[in-house]
């Protein structure tokens, strides 16, 4: 199931688009970053590439996860899976593995294109450093694609699917950060 799920995302235009995206952001931010800061390190791109991160990555998890169920239910796939000896723990893990893959693997080459653009010529990566921002950005991206994914299992029409996965986003990214200023208020 996880084979036939990232060679279904690698295979279409979207999924394709969707992966040189994230890739080229991240690598883009390696780019930048050394004109910005004279020895640039790890902490700079950090700081540079953060908040588009945190819009972009949470958007890239939950669009990757968010059709994987449903979009099968609709189209019809779903049943003629199930026809096969697999049971619906066997698609659903093997949906989100197979997406978890692509996620790692996107977000993984544009990190450490972005890193090798400011440690090749210019400054210095600390290992610790882009290992942990590479780890908590996975985790970051990991736990949106499972929202996405729960979303798309809970769901019945793909409507509800879409309405749902992008009201999360917007109130957990978009308002969360204006949220917690009002809840530190209220403390």
């Amino acid at each position: 199931m996880a084979r036939k799920d990232i060679r279904g995302l690698i295979g279409s235009r979207t999924g394709k688009a969707g992966i040189a995206f994230v890739v080229l952001i991240f690598v883009f931010g390696g780019y930048i970053v050394p004109t910005t800061t004279s020895d640039p390190t790890m902490t700079d791109y950090d700081g540079f590439i953060r908040g588009i991160a945190l819009f972009l990555v949470p958007l890239f998890g939950l669009l990757l996860g968010y059709r994987a169920v449903v979009g099968e239910r609709a189209a019809g796939r779903l049943t003629l899976t199930l026809s096969f000896p697999h049971s619906r723990a066997d698609i659903v893990f093997g949906k989100m593995i197979g997406r978890g893959v692509v996620l790692f693997g996107a977000i993984t080459v544009g990190v450490l294109g972005g890193a090798a653009l400011i440690e090749y010529p210019f400054g210095s990566v600390s290992l610790n450093r882009l290992v942990s921002y590479l780890g908590a950005t996975l985790l970051f991206g990991f736990a949106f694609l499972a929202v996405g994914m729960a979303l798309s299992t809970l769901t019945a029409s793909l409507r509800r699917a879409t309405v749902f996965t992008f009201g999360l986003f917007f109130l957990f990214v978009v308002g969360w950060p204006q949220l917690t200023g009002f809840f530190l208020l209220l403390y």
